[in-house]
């Protein structure tokens, strides 16, 4: 009896596991939207994440010597969602980094 109760506690574990194990990160189809539809130009980049390469953008200010911050979606987004933080950014004269985490577009 405790030999099927042991195994029977320890395949729940394991399907517990299995079931959280990506817990928390819902993956996102690609966004359709683009920085160049909001009028923003940009260079698309990959960026090395281990075996991996991550979609990002580069919205570059006008002027070179202005400043530049990374912007980080959250969950069950993309980059696309961010957008129109981007422009508000790029408005102040401030280039935008935006890229997807791996699963995320």
């Amino acid at each position: 009896m405790l030999l099927v109760l042991g195994g029977l506690l320890g395949v729940a574990r394991q399907v517990l596991y299995v079931k959280t194990q990506h817990a928390g990160f819902d993956r996102q189809p690609p966004g359709k939207s683009r920085p160049i539809d909001l009028g923003m130009p940009f260079d698309s980049l990959k960026i090395a994440s281990g075996a991996r390469a991550l979609d990002a953008w580069w919205i570059p200010a006008g002027a070179p010597d202005s400043g530049a911050v990374a912007l980080f979606h959250g969950n069950a987004e993309n980059t696309s969602d961010w957008l129109r933080a981007a422009r508000l950014l790029h408005g102040h004269h401030l280039s935008v980094l935006l890229f997807d985490y791996s699963g995320y577009g």
